[in-house]
C-alpha cells in the first residue's frame, strides 16, 4: 500500500467514520414496557447493555469486543480493499480485491444458513447462538467499506471519462444547480434501500379469551424491526418496540424470506447504472418489478398457506427506487454517431448472408482442390 493513501484527509475521514459505525452503532435495540416495568437491550459486536426498571432494577454493561477477532479481520480486509480501490482511481476496477473481499464477508453467513439444512437444528442450535460474529455485521461491512465507495468510484470514473469527451461533469453541474440528488447520491439511496427496506410487512392480530394482540414485523434484507402491544386479563398493556441487524437466530427461521429480498439488490444496480446514462429505464423498471416476485410469491405461498397469516407485500424499496429515478439528475446516454453520407448501414441478415457464402465457397474451393489432388495420385 502506497504512502499517498494515508495523505487523502477525506479518505481517512470516510474511513473513520465508517469504522465508528461498524463498531459503536447498536445492531439491535429492543424496549419492553409493562404496567410492571420497562427494560431494554442494547447491543453491539463491542458492547452490551441490558436494564430493567421496575420491582426489580438493574443495570448490565459488558465491553465485549474480545470475544470478536474475526470481525477485526474482516474490517482489516474490508479496509485494504477502499484503499486498493483509491489506488485505482480512473483504472480499471479491482475485480478481484472486490470479490475476495466479498467472498470473506459473505462466507460466514452462508456457512451458518447451508449449516442449517444440512444438519439438525437442535445439534447446531448453541452453536448459532454463541458464534462470534455477527451475520449482519458482515452485512454493514460489506455495505459501507465496498458498495459506497464503489458508487463513488463509479461517479467520478463516469464523470471524469464525460469530462475528457467534451460532454462536461454532470455531478458537479447537478450539484452547482442546487440538485437534490445527484447520480452518486441517488445510486447511493437506492443501494441503502435495497439493503434496509425490501423486505415484507408481517400483520397478525389474534384475540382470544385470555389476551389478544397485534404484531407487525417488517422484514428486510438486512434489518428486521418489529413492535407487538398485547393485553392480558391481569396485565392490561405490554409494549414491545425491537430492532436489529440479522443475526444467526434470525436466519435460522427467516433465512429463505431474506433471501427473497436479495433481488432488490440488482434492481439497486440497475438504478445506478441508469441515473448514469448505462441503462434504458424501460429495463430498470422491468428489473424492479422481477425483484418483487420472489417476496410476494413467498408471502402467498410460504406463509399464508403454512401459518395462516395476513401477509402484506409492501415494495418500498421498488417504490424509493423509482423516486431516485424521477428527482435524480440523470446523466444523458451517449447518443450514438449518425452515419456520413458515404457511408451505407448493411442490414444484418445480409452481412450474415454474405459471411454464409463466404464460408459456403471456401468449402467448395476446398473439396475441388481435394477431387483435384485424389485425381492426380490415381493417375
Amino acid at each position: 500500500m502506497k504512502l499517498q493513501v494515508l495523505s487523502n484527509k477525506r479518505l481517512i475521514l470516510y474511513i473513520i467514520l465508517g469504522l465508528t459505525f461498524v463498531f459503536f452503532v447498536p445492531l439491535e435495540f429492543a424496549f419492553f414496557s409493562s404496567t410492571d416495568s420497562t427494560s431494554y437491550v442494547i447491543f453491539n459486536a463491542m458492547f452490551y447493555v441490558q436494564a430493567d426498571i421496575g420491582t426489580v432494577s438493574h443495570t448490565l454493561f459488558r465491553w465485549t469486543w474480545i470475544r470478536y477477532p474475526l470481525s477485526f479481520l474482516l474490517t482489516i480486509a474490508s479496509l485494504v480493499f477502499v484503499a486498493r480501490l483509491h489506488q485505482c482511481r480512473n483504472k480499471a476496477y479491482p475485480i478481484f480485491s472486490a470479490s475476495a473481499v466479498g467472498i470473506a464477508l459473505w462466507s460466514v453467513p452462508i456457512y451458518f444458513f447451508i449449516q442449517f439444512f444440512s444438519v439438525s437444528s437442535f445439534y447446531w442450535i448453541d452453536i448459532f447462538m454463541s458464534a462470534p460474529l455477527p451475520i449482519g455485521f458482515c452485512g454493514v461491512l460489506f455495505l459501507i467499506f465496498v458498495i459506497l465507495p464503489s458508487i463513488q468510484w463509479h461517479s467520478n470514473l463516469t464523470s471524469t471519462s464525460r469530462s475528457i469527451s467534451g460532454l462536461g461533469n454532470d455531478e458537479k453541474t447537478a450539484s452547482a444547480s442546487g440538485v437534490i440528488l445527484t447520480p452518486k447520491r441517488g445510486s447511493s439511496l437506492a443501494f441503502l434501500a435495497a439493503f434496509l427496506l425490501p423486505g415484507l410487512i408481517l400483520l397478525q392480530s389474534t384475540a382470544m379469551l385470555e389476551y389478544s394482540d397485534f404484531n407487525i414485523s417488517y422484514l428486510g434484507f438486512l434489518v428486521q424491526f418489529q413492535t407487538s402491544s398485547m393485553w392480558y386479563l391481569s396485565n392490561p398493556v405490554s409494549q414491545q418496540y425491537a430492532y436489529f441487524v440479522q443475526e444467526i437466530a434470525t436466519w435460522t427461521t427467516f433465512g429463505v424470506s431474506i433471501l427473497c429480498c436479495a433481488p432488490s439488490l440488482l434492481f439497486a444496480w440497475f438504478v445506478m447504472r441508469y441515473v448514469h446514462g448505462m441503462s434504458s429505464k424501460r429495463s430498470t423498471i422491468l428489473v424492479g418489478v422481477l425483484s418483487e416476485l420472489p417476496p410476494l410469491m413467498y408471502a402467498i405461498f410460504g406463509y399464508a398457506f403454512e401459518y395462516g397469516w395476513l401477509i402484506i407485500p409492501f415494495p418500498l424499496a421498488f417504490i424509493v427506487g423509482l423516486l431516485v429515478m424521477r428527482f435524480t439528475h440523470v446523466i444523458e446516454p451517449r447518443k450514438k454517431t449518425e452515419l456520413s453520407d458515404s457511408e451505407i448501414r448493411v442490414p444484418w441478415k445480409t452481412r450474415l448472408g454474405s459471411r454464409f457464402m463466404k464460408h459456403n465457397n471456401i468449402s467448395i474451393r476446398a473439396r475441388a482442390e481435394k477431387k483435384a489432388e485424389d485425381k492426380d495420385e490415381e493417375n
